[in-house]
């Protein structure tokens, strides 16, 4: 099969992408051919772009995230042509930057006929990974959970799921974006910019300690978190793992956990899968109905998916950035 697509020949910046045609394998049992109408960009794109170790071959389609249209089926797949998907891919395939990427039929979102493609691109990566974040520790009610950079499309996400679960939710932001966080349901917002803000947020608290701290800036910045979290809490990094306990044994004994959305596809099971569909169709059905709400999104042309890819890089975009076809 032929397709439009931007591909990678050598690690680079974003814009040494190029826009060409090149053939792509079609469909073995079990997977779905996608025409894709939306592609959601996501930061480990950019990542992946420039890395010398994602193991790419020259011509790969970079992209995990899209939307669109089941248009053919491997065998033994039976798919009804025209389901309308979302999904996540996996990064050592080509990828969702092309009019057309095959998937696994299991990675398969079935997206409501009220969500738009637009929107609907914008949750696999980072609604997913928000859904796992909050899923590492137990779901106990009123009490207080700090999500480190809510503005970004997976804090969005995460903060409005950590709200349903009963949670008193803080999160950090810079001032422009707190009255769109505060009306997703949040306690309070704290200016990252301010260099005492951890202790600002201690306040906040009145004597409470965290009872969980989800990072999606890096390793390093959370590690800074554990001496905010309570006895036998939960520190969650999504942007890298933690090498080493960040405080001494036998102290508050809180837990540490990863967050790898994409390891799914080299080591998730059938019941793995099911689950994930089963977040997602959460996600995209409070999407339906209104009680989710995207992040912030602009679009821009498929074919300045480049441009818009460096913007991402540089933090130029003002919100999700998702690619019309």
């Amino acid at each position: 099969m032929k397709v439009r697509a931007w591909v990678w020949n050598e690690p680079c910046e974003p814009l040494a992408l190029q826009l060409t045609e090149r053939e792509i394998a079609g469909p073995l049992p079990g997977e779905v051919v996608v025409e894709n109408k939306a592609v959601g960009l996501n930061p480990v794109d950019w990542k992946l772009v420039r890395s010398k170790t994602n193991g790419w071959q020259v011509g790969h389609i970079p992209g995990v995230d899209g939307a669109g249209i089941v248009v053919a089926c491997g065998e033994h797949t039976n798919v009804p042509l025209g389901t309308r998907v979302a999904y996540h891919h996996d990064l050592n395939r080509d990828g969702s930057y092309a009019t057309h990427t095959v998937i696994a039929a299991r990675a398969m979102l079935r997206i409501p006929e009220s969500v738009s493609f637009r929107d609907a691109a914008t949750m696999p990566c980072p609604g997913l990974t928000g859904w796992q974040a909050l899923n590492k520790f137990p779901v106990v009610a009123d009490r207080d959970v700090l999500i480190v950079g809510g503005a970004s499309a997976s804090g969005t996400y995460m903060i409005q799921l950590a709200v349903k679960r009963g949670y008193r939710v803080w999160t950090t932001a810079s001032g422009k974006n707190h009255a769109r966080l505060l009306d997703l349901g949040v306690e309070g917002v704290i200016d990252y910019h301010d260099p005492e803000w951890r202790e600002a947020l201690m306040r906040g608290l009145e004597g409470w300690q965290l009872y969980a701290a989800i990072d999606n800036i890096g390793a390093k910045n959370a590690e800074t978190l554990a001496p905010l979290i309570g006895y036998n809490g939960h520190l969650v990094s999504i942007a890298g793992r933690l090498a080493a306990p960040p405080l001494p044994a036998f102290t508050t004994v809180i837990s540490l956990h990863e967050i790898a959305l994409g390891a799914i596809h080299q080591y998730g099971r059938d019941h793995d899968w099911a689950t994930l569909r089963e977040s997602g169709a959460e996600i995209l059905n409070g999407l339906a109905a209104g009680t989710m709400k995207t992040p912030p999104i602009e679009t821009f042309e498929f074919e300045r998916l480049n441009e818009a890819l460096e913007a991402l890089r540089n933090g130029r975009q003002m919100g999700k950035l998702v690619a019309e076809l």
